[in-house]
């Protein structure tokens, strides 16, 4: 039994000291990302991003992924990559920004120390949505960000003042067909409208044609039905019991309209 117990404990020192050199190993790759990246202004940004993402995301252990990220924030990596941020120009390069400060922007503990607001990323989100207004990988990023942002009262009104809302609704226009674009921009709209009952009353007139558009045109997408309903739920609230009713006895029997189509245009598939 001593025997045993030893070589549990053997086993446990063994794994913590991996996981030791796992935290050391991706704090040197992140050293010499932030080196690299000061000493080479003119990189591509989406070369740098994509080696970051590569770093936050190298566990299978959402623990690890987040220590990762905090360890980006702390070294200041963010600042030097927003120092550049005025070398991006391609669909790429805005896209792996996005798609970065969305995973860095999950998680509250993280938006805290990440010092949002000083260092504009709401602003910067809209900006990029703006300059690639049409680019899937753009919006869908995009859209993604600006929900994690929007949990902060602070940042919902920056996105208002800004008329961000319009920034996705273009987004929302331009990628009907792309089923992360309106599942991502339906939650954000779920999360404006659910902060107050004026802003609530203002989303819904701009926005409920958006959201039942996005539930049409993806009746099989379970992710486009959750976040629609849900914020055709919210958009709704305040609406008498009848007319909330009617409105999504209207969106269910056009999305059971939309499945009728599939299904026949599938079975008319097989058929030839």
């Amino acid at each position: 039994m001593s025997r045993h117990m030893n070589d549990s404990e053997s086993s446990d020192c063994v794994d913590d000291a991996a996981i030791v050199t796992q935290r050391s190993q991706s704090e040197s790759t992140l050293q010499g990302i932030l080196i690299f990246l000061r000493d080479n202004k003119e990189t591509s940004i989406n070369i740098l991003c994509q080696e970051l993402l590569g770093v936050i995301q190298s566990s299978s252990h959402e623990h690890e992924n987040i220590e990762r990220m905090a360890t980006l924030v702390h070294l200041g990596l963010l600042e030097e990559l927003f120092a550049n941020i005025s070398v991006v120009g391609e669909c790429c390069d805005i896209a792996s920004v996005l798609h970065l400060i969305s995973k860095l922007t999950k998680y509250e503990d993280l938006r805290y120390a990440m010092r949002i607001r000083e260092l504009r990323i709401t602003d910067i989100v809209l900006d990029c949505m703006e300059q690639q207004p049409c680019d899937a990988e753009v919006s869908k990023f995009g859209c993604a960000a600006l929900r994690n942002l929007l949990m902060d009262a602070e940042e919902r009104a920056i996105f208002l003042r800004r008329n961000g809302l319009e920034r996705v609704l273009i987004a929302m226009k331009w990628c009907q067909s792309t089923s992360a674009v309106q599942e991502h921009a339906c939650h954000l709209i779920f999360v404006i409208a659910k902060s107050s009952r004026k802003r609530r009353k203002m989303v819904a007139t701009q926005c409920l044609d958006a959201v039942c558009t996005a539930a049409k045109m993806h009746p099989t997408h379970s992710g486009v039905q959750h976040r629609a309903n849900a914020a055709l739920r919210c958009l709704t609230k305040d609406e008498d019991p009848g007319s909330q009713g009617l409105l999504l006895l209207a969106l269910c029997s056009a999305t059971i309209a939309a499945l009728s189509a599939l299904a026949a245009a599938v079975w008319y598939g097989i058929l030839l």
